[in-house]
């Protein structure tokens, strides 16, 4: 084997298997570059190993977007096939890349559109790889794997146990169970180790530490409690009727078709837990089964399930892993409820903890976030160590991957950490929301992409974030504090950033610096949490000033806010955590009789008591500034009205992006050659013969008429037309 790029992905040899992509392409010309991608090709086709496709089309993305397409020797414009468009836009990318190569082989089309094209297409290939290989494994963890190989009804393995679908004789009311569970704090993830595929391909260097915690919003009257909790009970409605408190959306689910549709509505995490749970388990998908029939198996009697969420003032972006904590409570409830944990109050037994996570991990992916696998953990007490596991001979992931899907997880107990360093802990750290929300998920996918192709300068950060993760484990244990913030702020500096830039902004950095600046040898450092900062971030200082240090930032947070206002995603007003250790994971509770209470879909959230004179709403343009607000909507013809209609509707899932489409009996038509501006007669500066009569548009509801569009001219009307699924 001569190729150094095929070597590379096969090697056991970690000299060989960590070389960087640009090390093995650098000074080879266009036939050498187009030599090797046709090589690794067809390597990449013959190949029945996941992780190698994965690895081999990345590098292929690197040889045509970096290396071809800006080689001095290829034509910088060019023809892209309209066929393998097609097939890209509609997912089939492996069609696409055979259309394009084609292309360059039939007619020699060396250009850097064309190049463009297929790099964009094997980008998006080595993605789906990566789902595919995820996949792969949650299907044949043992804990998932009745889920997949459910036939039908006369398979189905669950019965909720009889107790939780009797009314109470005086009460009449049927019995809720109960499951919470702590969200978590991560002092480090080693570079987002935790990243699924990551975590599968380099176990050794997949180690997270973190903090099951209770917390509230700073200065509120709510107590310190586990924020994620869902409620579950037997209605006599055949349906699933899910609920979200927090989001104040609901839905009325009576169709398998709805239950799997995670795109048209606010409650997909709701409907990943249902499907990930095993009550509806993912192999039914597209089955013709009612869902009556499957909840009357379910339940040994005709009925429904009524499934409430809610998140106890936590806004979004608070980087401490919500949904998934959430989505694991909702599954624990769930599999509680169905019979398949036996217990239905108290904490989880570790085993139970294990099939929890793995299901989350699924339910993940069903929903397309995908994650890490230490968001889920709060299902899991205290302070806890949590590491990538080496594929052994007989596990589902031998042969597949180096590691396996889920980690070992190893809690410190209370011998190992006593009551006097965690009373340290909680006093030096000052847990915050600075306001933002960002997506997170680029984040992980160029995490992905940059450990896959191993630049240099990033698996040099890595290295160094690995280095760090023991001293800062050590640090933690004894409650050397101190230390702790110099640690955790030079993993941030020289680790996390230099591995994505992108998880920093001005609003941090100008933070960090303005605390820094004012409590000067009191401030011991930063702590930034999941995976981009802005949202969920903390300091580690003096417990002495705590107090001071807490009602500052708060302050400044609200001045950045304002500064930053037009240039960075706000959601939220920044707010400062109060927050405990909590030894007891996921727990669950049985209300009975008098006992029996649901949470309202419209009950108003604790507000925040503050004396902070920027706070909304006065803040710097005070009053006067919202009734600037109002001038403006009224100026341009805002009504409230139809606006909070048309947002329950979203709300609703009656519309959205997923419903935008045209009916099936619009007409489409090709664009005749008179509706085009061609470049030939750019050079008379005249625009096309635009006949007087009107001209049918391309997409028509009915015959032949004047349409929506007909007389505009053509240079405009072309943004009107559908020529392709692109448009």
């Amino acid at each position: 084997m001569t190729n150094a790029l095929i070597q590379t992905i096969v090697s056991a040899k970690k000299s060989i298997r960590n070389r960087s992509i640009d090390s093995l392409l650098q000074n080879k010309n266009k036939n050498q570059l187009l030599k090797l991608a046709e090589e690794l090709e067809l390597f990449r086709k013959i190949s029945s190993n996941l992780y190698y496709k994965v690895r081999a089309s990345l590098f292929l993305f690197v040889i045509y977007r970096f290396y071809l397409e800006k080689n001095e020797k290829v034509l910088q414009h060019g023809k892209i096939p309209f066929r393998g468009v097609k097939a890209a836009f509609e997912r089939n990318f492996e069609k696409s890349i055979d259309i394009y190569l084609k292309e360059i082989t039939k007619n020699g089309h060396h250009n850097s559109a064309i190049f463009s094209a297929i790099a964009e297409s094997y980008y998006n290939l080595s993605f789906k790889y990566l789902l595919d290989q995820v996949k792969l494994s949650i299907s044949h963890c043992n804990e998932n794997f009745l889920l997949f190989n459910v036939k039908g009804l006369d398979d189905y393995p669950y019965s909720v146990p009889a107790e939780l679908t009797t009314p109470d004789t005086a009460t009449g009311l049927y019995p809720v169970g109960v499951d919470t569970s702590p969200v978590r704090l991560d002092p480090s993830h080693s570079g987002w180790s935790d990243i699924f595929f990551l975590g599968m391909d380099f176990p050794e260097g997949a180690r997270v530490v973190n903090l099951s915690v209770n917390l509230k919003i700073h200065s509120t009257d709510e107590p310190v409690i586990p924020p994620c909790e869902c409620y579950c009970r037997f209605t006599e409605e055949p349906i699933i009727y899910l609920i979200s408190v927090d989001l104040k959306a609901s839905k009325k689910i009576s169709t398998l078709e709805e239950l799997f549709n995670f795109g048209n509505d606010y409650l997909s995490l709701l409907k990943e837990g249902v499907v990930a749970s095993g009550i509806v388990p993912p192999c039914f998908e597209k089955k013709n089964i009612p869902l009556k029939d499957i909840l009357q198996k379910l339940l040994n009697k005709p009925g429904g399930i009524e499934i409430v969420t809610k998140v106890n003032n936590i806004p979004k972006g608070s980087r401490l892993a919500v949904s998934t904590t959430l989505l694991s409570t909702v599954i624990s409830r769930l599999m509680r409820f169905s019979g398949q944990i036996k217990n239905q109050t108290g904490p989880l037994k570790e085993e139970e903890r294990r099939i929890a996570a793995s299901r989350a991990i699924l339910g993940e992916w069903l929903g397309g976030s995908g994650g890490g696998w230490q968001d889920s953990g709060g299902l899991w007490p205290g302070i806890k160590l949590i590491s990538g596991k080496l594929a052994e001979k007989g596990q589902p992931e031998f042969g597949v991957s180096r590691g396996c899907l889920l980690p070992e997880h190893n809690v410190f107990s209370r011998d190992r950490i006593s009551k006097k360093v965690e009373e340290k802990i909680v006093n030096s750290l000052v847990l915050i929301h600075g306001g933002i929300s960002q997506d997170v998920g680029p984040i992980l996918e160029m995490v992905t992409e940059k450990y896959l192709l191993r630049y240099k300068k990033e698996w040099l950060a890595r290295k160094k974030g690995i280095y760090l993760f023991d001293k800062i484990v050590d640090a933690l244990k004894i409650g050397d504090m101190k230390n702790l913030g110099r640690l955790t702020t030079q993993d941030w500096e020289e680790s996390i950033q230099k591995i994505i830039p992108w998880v920093n902004n001005a609003f941090t950095e100008d933070l960090i610096n303005q605390l820094k600046k004012e409590f000067k040898k009191d401030y011991w450092g930063f702590l930034m949490l999941g995976g981009m900062s802005g949202g969920g971030m903390a300091f580690i200082v003096n417990p002495k000033i705590k107090k001071p240090f807490e009602d500052r930032a708060d302050v400044i947070m609200q001045e950045l806010k304002h500064l930053y206002r037009s240039s960075l995603p706000f959601i939220i007003n920044p707010v400062v955590y109060d927050f405990k250790l909590n030894h007891n994971g996921n727990v669950a509770y049985l209300l009975t009789g008098r006992n029996v209470q649901m949470p309202d879909i419209h009950q108003v959230s604790t507000k925040k008591k503050t004396n902070n004179p920027l706070s909304p709403p006065f803040t710097k343009g005070g009053l006067g500034g919202l009734l600037e607000e109002k001038k403006i909507k009224k100026k341009y013809g805002f009504d409230s009205k139809p606006h909070e209609h048309m947002k329950s509707l979203l709300k609703k899932g009656e519309i959205g992006l997923a419903k935008n489409r045209l009916p099936q009996t619009t007409n489409i038509q090709d664009i005749s050659y008179d509706e085009i501006f061609h470049f030939e007669d750019e050079n008379n500066n005249t625009l096309p013969f635009i006949p007087s009569h009107p001209r049918p548009c391309s997409a028509k509801r009915g015959g032949q008429g004047r349409g929506k569009f007909g007389g505009i001219p053509s240079r405009e009307r072309i943004l009107f037309q559908a020529p392709s699924p692109l448009a």
